[in-house]
């Protein structure tokens, strides 16, 4: 077995334990927590994923790039200073602005849980950042074990709380339990392990060289990563402002549901596979080893989409209760985002290797742009499948665009290398 696959095994086991708590768990959360409960906690979450995927600038990518791990270390010491500014701002900005933006989301039911939200992007963030530095010394074991620790965590705190009948605060907090201990897990081995992660010092004039040297990832990476996690949120945020936050529940069980067998292949590939494309960046074979890769997994979603397409709302109603079966409906459909989620990780990988930070960013406006119309033409005409369905195939048309376009600029890149 090559180190490669090595890795992704190790990987895919802490991930797949962790799945497979969080699927054994749902249809226990969903008799415990009602849809509304889910759709406010939803809001928040979506609300924290914006957030959070930004609270870094998108630095953290740039740990893996440098060949020197002086310079990588400098670069994640940087993303963690930008981290805690972030963090300090957001913590100003919601103690005048919770109840307004609570109130601008639709879900005035938020607002109490909103006083967590710096803590948790701020876990979350911080996360990310070791997780790309863990991600580039190989260390893929720690991260399973990560993996695991926020799966348990999660699970039990949300179950036993429900249990006592905390409703949303309850579900929440099993949320921010999960995130303190998978970011504790990383930050803890990182210092026993006897690794630099902790205790790296950088000055102003270090960060300001940083901030200049990767300006593409902070200037065109940051922005499209915003876009992005805004789009992926738009679907709860509008669900919940049209039809209410049951309509946001039940899509965001969905979305748990279909989701978990993606991310067990996928966020374990997207951690091997971004190092390895970035050291064969110049070898004339990536491109057909990006193909046959992007094809493969393309075939591995023909099966769950056609089950899912075809049984989902009888099987939601079965597993987690009659009054899930419209999330069984909206599972048909997003298992069409599964499906692209899975296949365009070679070319999302590419993206930032390929300084295509420019071209993404104005790619994910007009996604954005083209996502919400769907949501909301499809509401006005179908109701909430309606809306669900004219996100999901707005979102394989764009895939599809995506990563025709990525794999013909590696193409060219490396034309224009080799000659």
């Amino acid at each position: 077995m090559t180190k490669g696959l090595r890795n992704v095994a190790k990987l895919m086991t802490g991930t797949a334990i962790g799945q497979a708590i969080a699927l054994l768990a749902a249809p226990v959360l969903s008799r415990l927590y009602t849809p509304d409960e889910f759709g406010v906690v939803g809001v928040f979450l979506a609300l924290a994923s914006v957030l959070a995927v930004v609270s870094a600038l998108r630095l953290e990518l740039a740990i893996v790039v440098p060949k020197e791990d002086d310079e990588a270390l400098d670069i994640m010491a940087t993303a963690l200073l930008v981290v805690g500014g972030f963090v300090l701002v957001a913590a100003v900005v919601l103690i005048f602005m919770a109840g307004p933006i609570a109130g601008w989301l639709g879900a005035p039911a938020v607002a109490p849980l909103l006083g967590v939200l710096p803590l948790y992007v701020g876990l979350m963030g911080t996360f990310q950042v070791i997780n790309y530095w863990s991600t580039r010394n190989s260390r893929f074991g720690r991260l399973a074990t990560a993996h695991v620790a926020r799966s348990v965590s999660t699970a039990a705190t949300q179950a036993a709380l429900g249990a006592g009948g905390l409703g949303a605060a309850g579900m929440l907090a099993g949320q921010v339990t999960g995130q303190v201990l998978a970011t504790a897990t990383l930050l803890g081995r990182a210092a026993l392990g006897g690794s630099q992660v902790l205790r790296t010092k950088v000055s102003l004039a270090v960060t300001g060289g940083i901030i200049r040297r990767y300006s593409d990832f902070v200037a065109f990476g940051a922005p499209q990563a915003l876009i992005n996690a805004v789009s992926q949120s738009v679907p709860a945020l509008v669900l919940t402002s049209a039809f209410g936050a049951g309509a946001a529940g039940q899509f965001l069980l969905a979305q748990r549901v279909v989701t978990a067998p993606g991310n067990l292949l996928g966020q374990s590939l997207r951690q091997v596979l971004y190092p390895h494309l970035s050291r064969r960046l110049d070898d004339p074979k990536l491109q057909r080893f990006a193909i046959n890769v992007t094809l493969g997994l393309a075939g591995l979603a023909v099966v769950p989409v056609v089950l899912l397409a075809t049984f989902g709302p009888s099987v939601f109603a079965w597993l987690f209760g009659e009054q899930w079966r419209l999330g069984g409906s909206f599972a048909g459909y997003l298992s069409l985002m599964f499906a692209m989620g899975l296949t365009n990780i070679p070319a999302m990988s590419l993206i930032p290797l390929l300084r295509m930070q420019r071209w993404h960013a104005g790619y994910e406006v007009v996604y954005l742009v083209v996502r919400v119309a769907a949501l909301v033409v499809g509401g006005l005409l179908f109701g909430p499948i309606g809306a669900v369905a004219g996100y999901a195939f707005a979102g394989l048309v764009f895939n599809l665009v995506l990563i025709v376009v990525v794999l013909n600029r590696l193409r060219t890149w490396q034309l224009r290398n080799s000659a």
